[in-house]
């Protein structure tokens, strides 16, 4: 048992680590799965998050200033702390419901 969960598991973390390279180096992670990420206190200022999936991620006090976060989804994230000033939402599922604020 433990062994099929462990190979079930091994694609979604590798995935997961590859995803979390590419946000780090090149700041930038459209259509990124980063569902249940820990992004703990990471600064990402002006990072591109579009289409991405950050559902269940742990954003607590992370940076997403001017972020690009249109059709992103947050669901069930934990953004307390977040700060989100000057972020762009559009499309975008967050744990209140989808925002709509800078669709134009």
């Amino acid at each position: 048992m433990y062994w099929r969960l462990c190979c079930a598991l091994a694609p979604l973390l590798l995935r997961l680590k590859k995803h979390l390279m590419k946000l780090e180096v090149k700041k930038s992670c459209p259509k990124c799965d980063l569902s249940g990420a820990d992004l703990i206190y990471k600064n990402m200022p002006g990072i591109n998050l579009w289409g991405a999936n950050l559902s269940g991620a742990n954003l607590w006090n992370a940076g997403l200033r001017s972020a690009k976060l249109f059709s992103a989804d947050f669901t069930g994230a934990y953004i307390e702390g977040a700060d989100m000033t000057g972020a762009k939402f559009c499309r975008t599922k967050m744990p209140w419901g989808i925002d709509n604020d800078d669709c134009i």
